[in-house]
């Protein structure tokens, strides 16, 4: 298995799946648990550790993933704030073990509950975070009254193509 989870094939005549799949919108979670996963199996940050994030913030009741990767290390901590009467440990840590034939196990799981400061800050500091992503593409208005019409930088390069 390499990085990507995929095995080396040399036949060139096989056809690979390329059937999309698209995800259901998610529902705002409000966390009240923080489960620190000890993972096993990651060799690389952009495929292992983004096939796992994408997994794990797929499930319903998870709303955020956390992780600084080392290469040398063999196992990675994630830390993953999550709604446990949404979802459980023990279903997060299935998700990741079924990941590209078994690839990653999960060495080691600690839940705890969020106190209620710690929600109260989550709540806020996403509150916050839906505002500026609300802004993007907007008019800006200056304190002098003026205004600033901001294109979404994805859109200006976008057309250019």
């Amino acid at each position: 298995i390499s990085c990507g989870g995929e095995k080396k094939n040399d036949k060139k005549d096989e056809k690979k799946d390329t059937t999309a799949v698209v995800a259901a919108p998610k529902m705002e979670v409000t966390p009240n648990a923080i489960a620190e996963l000890g993972i096993k199996g990651m060799v690389c940050e952009m495929n292992c550790v983004g096939t796992v994030k994408k997994t794990v913030l797929a499930l319903a009741g998870v709303s955020s993933w956390d992780m600084e990767f080392d290469s040398e290390k063999d196992l990675n901590h994630a830390k993953v704030k999550f709604d446990k009467t949404v979802v459980s440990e023990k279903q997060m840590v299935e998700a990741i073990e079924q990941l590209n034939e078994g690839q990653y196990k999960v060495e080691s799981v600690d839940v705890r509950e969020m106190t209620e400061e710690e929600i109260k800050t989550d709540a806020a500091t996403s509150e916050v975070m839906d505002e500026i992503h609300s802004v993007e593409g907007e008019e800006v208005t200056s304190g002098s009254g003026g205004s600033l019409s901001m294109p979404n930088i994805f859109d200006v390069f976008g057309n250019t193509l």
